[in-house]
């Protein structure tokens, strides 16, 4: 509806400009106020107000020169359904593209000629494909324009398909609460220090470990210049101001000076957490802890002389079959075994992603337990090792060569014990996280942690209003459908149920629980991805 001031009349707005009738509301104007809602409903309800509404809403939908040359129009139809062909083509490339990346197989041949027999993945597939499709198979066979086969086409595939992934990465980064670093340092096959970045965060859709780029470090792998690129490459990704954790290997650590970066970048990020590679740790372990015990040393022989054990010198392979039926071989052989067991359990949690600090902290404790109950099966091991191999020879009376063998066990038992306490002895830091800890929720409806609420802020501060966190998890204590959950749990019921600005503080709390990496394990298979690419590069050289 609209209004004239000059004539004091009311007008329907549709009818006026695309009326064809000339009643008071198109064209004559409405003036009796009185009447107003009456004659409203009626004239919308009028077939004629109905076909000028639709013509206002398709109005410009037509364009006026294709109705006037139908020459024109037909081109047009035309042109469209080539189009409409063309990115059909583009759809099959980019597919086989994005197939051959997934699948990590290479593209190009040895011979990609005409006569050749096998003329690389990415040509053998489109070839494949275009035996089952018309418009690819006349494409590929006509065309001189885009050439799908062709190099340059290839390289411009693969670098958009690059750029799509990376600018989805982006805006995943861009829509991220919190974030955290990865970084690990490698020499490829070509002598080329490669430092690889991997960015850890929490979407909607869970944790995300995203692998972001390769940066040639050979000029200088001081622990300075790997934190100013560092620092550089967050600023770029315009995620610095997210950073709450960071994570390297500790073998890295020694070897590139990166004992150091952990430090400097804590003087721009305050916030940014430092854990040490788990997994790492635990491989320390279970090394160190073997290696103090003197019996133990026949597994590092093993390997550092494993060129003597061949075929022509039948000492060292009588020497090697001694060996493995020896009783301290086998011996220790089954005290690992146990051990073994445990901690490869522990590996893989600690290498998955998809787990949380808390969670994987658990499980370390529980491997504790586990190696501490080991002391009481010294008896069966040492049975059974007898029952198999025999006696233990040279070693005086065999009383005295069973208490010295205890001895030994409960020495390596102790040794990976104390291990354990040492290098995990820093996740006192991570106090906090027992505030999501989620064995511990119906304890916490009586007796609230305020430890780690104060560990926690001391860390996080800047992020949280202490009394809304505290009442909020006060709250969520005491909620059932919140009982057992991990942070993983919790987070997700918050999006689902749409409490994420509700209880906006502990949505916030579980973002940065789970932003927070284990271990590094992200960063090693990236390594393994790029000795398979420099391989590849290195044999088509």
């Amino acid at each position: 509806m609209t209004g004239s001031t000059r004539e004091q009349k009311l007008y329907c707005w549709d009818c006026l400009l695309f009326g064809v009738d000339s009643g008071s509301w198109a064209k004559d104007g409405y003036s009796d106020l009185g009447s107003l809602s009456k004659s409203a409903h009626r004239h919308q309800n009028a077939s004629g107000h109905l076909r000028a509404t639709i013509r206002l809403k398709t109005f410009g939908d037509t364009r006026i020169e294709l109705q006037l040359d139908v020459q024109q129009r037909r081109g047009v139809i035309i042109h469209n359904e080539k189009v409409k062909r063309n990115q059909g083509i583009l759809k099959r490339l980019i597919n086989c593209v994005v197939y051959l990346g997934k699948q990590e197989l290479p593209f190009r041949g040895h011979d990609e000629s005409v006569t050749s027999s096998n003329k690389g993945n990415y040509i053998e597939l489109l070839d494949l494909v275009a035996e089952y499709d018309s418009d690819l198979h006349t494409h590929l066979a006509t065309s001189t324009v885009f050439n799908g086969p062709s190099s340059r086409i290839q390289n411009d595939l693969i670098s958009a398909v690059a750029s799509v992934m990376t600018d989805s990465m982006k805006e995943e980064l861009r829509k991220a609460h919190f974030v955290a670093v990865m970084l690990d340092e490698t020499t490829d096959i070509s002598n080329v220090a490669q430092m690889s970045y991997v960015l850890r965060y929490v979407t909607d859709d869970g944790i995300k470990e995203r692998f972001f780029k390769y940066e040639d470090v050979t000029e200088d792998k001081r622990a300075e210049a790997i934190a100013t690129r560092l620092l550089e490459f967050l600023r770029e990704s315009g995620c610095i101001d997210k950073v709450v954790a960071q994570c390297y290997d500790g073998a890295a650590v020694m070897a590139s000076g990166l004992n150091g970066v952990q430090a400097k970048v804590k003087e721009t990020i305050p916030q940014a957490l430092f854990i040490h590679c788990y997994a790492h740790i635990l491989n320390l372990v279970l090394s160190k802890g073997a290696s103090k015990i003197r019996e133990c040393k026949v597994f590092e022989h093993i390997v550092d002389h494993h060129t003597e054990f061949d075929d022509e010198t039948v000492h060292c392979s009588d020497g090697y079959i001694t060996l493995l039926t020896s009783f301290d071989f086998s011996f220790w052989l089954k005290t690992f075994h146990a051990i073994f067991s445990y901690s490869d359990v522990v590996f893989q949690i600690l290498q998955n992603k998809g787990f949380d600090m808390q969670f994987c902290l658990a499980r370390v404790d529980q491997l504790q337990r586990q190696i501490e109950q080991e002391k009481g099966n010294f008896d069966s091991v040492y049975d059974e090792t007898q029952a198999l191999v025999g006696p233990p020879r040279g070693r005086g009376a065999q009383g005295d060569v069973r208490a010295l063998y205890s001895e030994l066990h409960c020495s390596v038992i102790d040794s990976l014990l104390t291990q354990i306490s040492n290098r995990f002895s820093d996740h006192k830091k991570l106090e906090f996280l027992a505030l999501l800890d989620p064995q511990q929720f119906g304890h916490y409806c009586n007796y609230f942690p305020t430890a780690a609420l104060n560990s926690f802020m001391e860390s996080y501060v800047g992020y949280f209003d202490q009394p809304r966190l505290h009442t909020e998890l006060a709250v969520m204590y005491g909620m059932s459908d919140i009982l057992g959950k991990s942070p993983a749990d919790i987070h997700q019921f918050l999006l689902k149920k749409g409490l994420s600005e509700s209880m906006k503080q502990v949505y916030t709390l579980s973002c940065i629980i789970l932003t927070i990496p284990v271990s590094t394990a992200s960063v090693e298979r990236s390594f393994s991805a790029l000795k398979r690419i420099k391989s590849y590069s290195r044999k088509r050289e």
